[in-house]
């Protein structure tokens, strides 16, 4: 394997040496459909992914004892509302916020989960 992460393999046909996957992490952004999106909504929608590929496949409450400890029990809290917030605002967004209001919040958010990515293992 290559530092990149990849599987070097040589062809039968030209002796080439040429780059396969090894089967890596892919993260499919559930939130943005096909076609062109601006870097700063591919990278929210991207972040939030990750916390609901984490809540949804890891299972973290039941590998991780969230009580251990006040840090880890605001972590947790913080992951559950950050969550549940993404997944209904990705849903139905709120009529009442206006575009502005809407990307502070995003925002917001945001940081909240950059904040607490240290508790997003299992």
């Amino acid at each position: 394997m290559n530092g990149e992460g990849m599987k070097m393999k040589k062809t039968k046909a030209d002796g080439k040496e040429t780059k396969k996957k090894d089967g890596g992490m892919k993260l499919r952004i559930q939130t943005l459909g096909k076609g062109w999106h601006d870097k700063d909504v591919v990278l929210t929608h991207a972040c939030f992914q990750c916390l609901v590929d984490f809540m949804e496949k890891e299972k973290p409450e039941d590998g991780i004892v969230w009580t251990s400890s006040p840090e880890t029990a605001h972590a947790w809290k913080e992951l559950n509302y950050l969550y549940q917030w993404w997944k209904q605002i990705t849903t139905s967004p709120d009529p009442a916020l206006s575009e502005q209001e809407q990307t502070a919040l995003e925002t917001k958010n945001l940081k909240r989960l950059v904040n607490v990515r240290g508790y997003m293992w299992t």
